[in-house]
């Protein structure tokens, strides 16, 4: 993910560096600030714990959320993953919680839309690392909307190290008891943790291979959706027919007029073009070349 420079700077240096990218971070569905947001263009975070049926409504409103993609986001325990919906995508990110809360689940699943217009995070549970981010980045000047998604999933993603790192000394712990006497209770901590870790593989392999592949578009969705939307094909794959195209021909017609008349077949013609059937040219007379 492209995000610049990984900074963040109070109002009175805008100036200074050059940016000017103030993110609103919302913890609560406030209708009039959202619609004011949305109207001016206004990128911003609503980050909502434990979202009720009734925020679940008001998000269906103001954002006009896709039936199913909120049908997910009411029901959680969804894999990693990501879908999208025309001017927005719906992602599926895990975090984790420290041993030490005294949680049974040591998971966090966040929800995300993410829009060139806004971030929306939605999570059963309290999540600290978000938290922080929340209070970290209101009101101060950012690089850019794509630095707000870095900042949230490296929250998410760092969370996990604290679990890991508690998970490393009770394992050192456990070897040490178990050579003095092994105990039934240290064998049932060790099958839990073993269960553990397994749920957690379950989640990290999966959303890992998410980001692999999707790196890119998150980070576009976030500024400008150009990577979510059909572009106009210009002329045949490159394996198919290598075609010369000239700039000032495209500028002269736009994308519509060169899609029905495609140019550059070289000492053809073209005639007609069905995607994926058929291709069809003929010899062009006036090639300056050897007539085929």
């Amino acid at each position: 993910m492209s995000v610049g420079k990984a900074e963040a700077h109070s109002p009175d240096r805008a100036a200074s560096t050059g940016f000017s990218c103030v993110v609103p971070c919302l913890n609560a569905v406030d209708e009039a600030a959202i619609k004011d947001h949305l109207q001016h263009d206004q990128f911003f975070w609503l980050d909502l714990t434990a979202p009720s049926s009734r925020d679940i409504d008001a998000l269906q409103e103001l954002f006009g959320f896709h039936p199913l993609a909120l049908e997910d986001a009411a029901e959680f325990g969804q894999r990693p993953k990501l879908d999208r919906y025309g001017d927005y995508i719906f992602l599926v990110f895990y975090g984790a919680q420290e041993q030490s809360s005294g949680e049974g689940n040591l998971l966090r699943e966040v929800q995300m839309f993410v829009s060139g217009k806004y971030l929306v995070t939605l999570h059963q549970e309290q999540l600290p690392a978000l938290e922080e981010q929340r209070s970290r980045l209101q009101g101060v000047v950012l690089h850019s909307e794509q630095f707000l998604l870095y900042r949230v999933f490296d929250a998410l993603t760092d969370s996990f190290f604290p679990l890991l790192a508690e998970m490393d000394d009770e394992i050192d712990d456990l070897e040490t008891q178990v050579l003095a006497g092994p105990t039934g209770e240290q064998l049932q901590r060790l099958f839990a943790m073993k269960r553990e870790l397994v749920a957690m593989r379950k989640v990290v392999s999966p959303q890992r291979d998410l980001f692999a592949r999707s790196i890119d578009e998150i980070a576009d969705a976030a500024h400008v959706i150009a990577s979510l939307e059909p572009k106009p094909s210009r002329g045949f794959e490159q394996d198919e027919v290598r075609t010369v195209l000239p700039d000032v021909f495209v500028e002269k017609v736009g994308d519509e007029g060169f899609t029905k008349h495609p140019i550059g077949a070289g000492p053809y013609k073209f005639v007609s073009f069905n995607p994926g059937v058929e291709l069809v040219l003929e010899a062009f007379e006036g090639y300056w070349r050897k007539t085929p």
